[in-house]
Order: structure tokens, then C-alpha cells, then sequence
């Protein structure tokens, strides 16, 4: 599954967003508005050295790992869709 974000301004848009909600295409869960990607409250310093300190001890790859690791998830979805 994936997480969208989307920013919509128009009832029109909204209203059938709802809709696909209502018949369970999507579902429409509350937006994080602490995320310092996403319009929202201000971050601090204190915050922002935190996501930075966060960001350097989570658990990396190499990037050649991820993308062999993203063929062979790719190929287990495409079997699952066929």
C-alpha cells in the first residue's frame, strides 16, 4: 500500500474523494501535520536537529542493494496482480 498526501482546494475534488472513500476504493486517513515536509506548524531548531539527528542513525543500504531489493519485490508484485 501506498500513502499519498494531497492538497485540494475545490469541493468538487473533495466530494469525490469522499465518494471513494464511501465506497471503499480509498481510504482517507488524518494528514501528519508535524511532518517538516508538509505545510503545517513551524518547526523549531530543537525540532529540526532532532529530525536531522534521527534521520543519520536510522539503518541505511548501499543504493545497488536497494534496487536489486526493488527488482525482485517488483517482479513479487507483478506476479500478485496477474
Amino acid at each position: 500500500m501506498q500513502r499519498v498526501t494531497v492538497q485540494i482546494t475545490y469541493q468538487d475534488g473533495i466530494e469525490a474523494l469522499q465518494n471513494l472513500a464511501e465506497k471503499r476504493f480509498i481510504p482517507i486517513v488524518k494528514p501528519i501535520v508535524n511532518s517538516l515536509s508538509l505545510h503545517g506548524q513551524l518547526a523549531t531548531v530543537k525540532k529540526f536537529k532532532y529530525w536531522i539527528e534521527e534521520a543519520e542513525n536510522n539503518n541505511t543500504i548501499p543504493l545497488q542493494e536497494a534496487k536489486k531489493n526493488w527488482v525482485v519485490k517488483r517482479k513479487q508484485l507483478q506476479q500478485l496482480t496477474k
